[in-house]
């Protein structure tokens, strides 16, 4: 037997070439049972016995743990450790004030560390090969760890023979379900066993797990397993965030000489200078109508501000695909790009400066009556326009194609988001507001308690409760009253109540109970404190 061959092994099951050279065989480590054993523990607590948000940043933040415990060779540069610190960020803000929205961002979170843990790029499709592979592997990620023990590098697959019993199990199984599903007397017997089967296994819950909960056991195996040991992970990658440096699709684009089109070339010559010279006529209107802040008695803000700045962020989303129009790479590669460069540049100068216009109108609608979730979603919006932007600008100027361009653009994306989900934007907004409602200034005052689930908006309110405007302040005490009483109602008891717990409820209960004097009068009179309310309502409702 040749030295190199493998017991029981295959010419396909030899080392395999990755990235250009000879792939290391990744052993298998005692820390990867460990972790998937206690990211199971973990699930069945925070998850299946826990109901909140709470449980879900435990999970999350664990799991960002474990997945680095578990890697054969963890990695902790600056890109990892970046992704890492998010997690752990998401998992706080889970924890002070969770929403589903932030719910899915740090789950999203957590496959990117576990990709980059890896070795692979997040960048192009990757990502996407990694998560696929992923799946494909979690089953059978235990006949891996046992076949490497003994030197086999083998992937069991499906084929062959395994079709004859595959096929026709899947057949009846579909076949039957629809079956069942045309006949309710089928439907009643078997509902009627299932009932019978838990009534039986609720006998014995405490020490005879639900099938449910098997199933996230299962689940939570098999992704672990995956994420931590794909097909193509069995081998060791030096891929980081950005992949193994330049290739044909990622790296520059040749830069011989060659000529295109004549005619779509001046077309977009032409398309550059007269989009440059619209842009200049109207942000000298732009800047002349709105600088001042000089408006007339009726002004229609809504319209002008609000309205206005949602279309010129569409102006600027569609001069970046205007960008990425003209400046394809067949265009790139031509002799006289020089000329079209020289236009992109002051027409990108001037996009620019309608991006800052765009602030300004914001901003103005914010000095008029304050801040809302959607003024902040629409000064987060601009931002993720200008990023792309300003990636387009980079491509062209780099000698860049749009395979480099998209993931670059999308990670720009993400990072709004991230930044629009993690920071404390409910509670700012209500800062903001009480401050000025409390200053006397009582337009603003149309934005409070805008959001009832939010504690974060409650905790910045507090201020009003001492408000010299008796409405404002009546209305105040009424809500924090109903919020009290909301907040007394524990919605989850036992072992497990630590999932549903959020330090944002948990710090506004305490400061309530020290208010009890201010909110007692609206206690027990339901009608008096939703009469208050409504009189609240229609006070501030004066300003929309």
């Amino acid at each position: 037997m040749p030295e190199n061959e493998i017991p029981g092994g295959s010419p396909e099951n030899t080392p395999v070439e990755q990235n250009g050279a000879a792939a290391e065989q990744v052993p298998v480590s005692w820390r990867e049972p460990v972790a998937v054993f206690l990211a199971v523990l973990l699930a069945d607590a925070a998850l299946y016995h826990g109901g909140g948000y709470s449980g879900l940043a435990a999970f999350i933040v664990g799991a960002i743990a474990l997945l680095g415990f578990g890697a054969y060779r963890p990695r902790f540069d600056r890109v990892v450790l970046l992704f890492g610190i998010v997690g752990f960020l998401i998992g706080l803000k889970l924890v002070w004030c969770g929403n589903g929205l932030l719910t899915l961002l740090g789950f999203g979170f957590m496959l990117f560390f576990a990709a980059l843990q890896a070795g692979r790029s997040l960048m192009g499709g990757d990502f996407f090969k990694y998560l696929e592979e992923a799946l494909k592997s979690g089953g059978f990620g235990f006949v891996y760890l046992r076949r490497m023990r003994q030197g086999v590098r083998s992937i069991p697959q499906f084929g062959g023979h395994h079709i004859l019993i595959v096929m026709p199990l899947l057949a009846v199984g579909i076949f039957g379900a629809i079956f069942i599903c045309a006949n309710p007397d089928l439907q009643d017997m078997l509902w009627n066993l299932w009932s019978r089967f838990t009534e039986f296994l609720s006998k014995y819950y405490d020490w005879i797990p639900f099938p449910s909960q098997v199933l996230l056991w299962l689940v939570v195996a098999w992704c672990m397993v995956g994420l931590m040991r794909p097909k193509k992970s069995l081998t060791v990658s030096n891929d980081g965030f950005f992949g193994t440096g330049a290739s044909e699709t990622t790296g520059p684009l040749p830069t011989e000489p060659k000529e295109s089109d004549p005619i779509l070339f001046a077309a977009y010559r032409n398309t550059l200078v007269a989009l440059s010279l619209l842009f200049a006529v109207y942000l000298m209107f732009e800047f002349h109508k709105n600088w001042t802040r000089d408006f007339p008695q009726g002004f229609n803000y809504s319209r002008h501000m609000h309205q206005g700045a949602a279309f010129l962020t569409l102006a600027l989303g569609v001069s970046t695909l205007v960008y990425c129009v003209i400046f394809r790479a067949g265009i790139l590669r031509d002799a006289r790009i020089g000329q079209l460069k020289k236009w992109g540049a002051i027409w990108g100068g001037l996009n620019f400066l309608l991006a800052f216009s765009v602030y300004n109108r914001l901003f103005i609608y914010i000095d008029l009556n304050g801040l809302s979730r959607l003024r902040i979603i629409g000064l987060l919006g601009c931002t993720a326009v200008v990023l792309g932007l300003i990636a387009v600008i980079r491509m062209v100027w780099l000698f860049r194609d749009m395979i480099w361009l998209l993931p670059r653009y999308a990670w720009s994306v993400i990072a709004v988001v991230a930044v629009g989900l993690i920071l404390p934007w409910d509670g700012y907004i209500a800062k903001v507001n009480t401050a000025r409602v409390m200053k006397g200034d009582l337009l603003p005052s149309v934005f409070l308690f805008g959001h009832p689930e939010s504690a974060e908006e409650y905790l910045a309110s507090l201020p009003l409760m001492d408000s010299e405007d008796k409405t404002i302040r009546e209305g105040a005490r009424a809500i924090f009253a109903k919020q009290y009483l909301s907040l007394q109602k524990k919605p989850w008891e036992g072992t497990y109540a630590w999932t549903a717990f959020q330090w944002s409820n948990h710090e506004l209960l305490k400061i309530l109970e020290r208010r009890k004097g201010d909110l007692e009068p609206y206690w027990d009179d339901e009608k008096m404190r939703e009469k208050t309310i409504e009189t609240f309502r229609k006070y501030t409702d004066r300003w929309i």
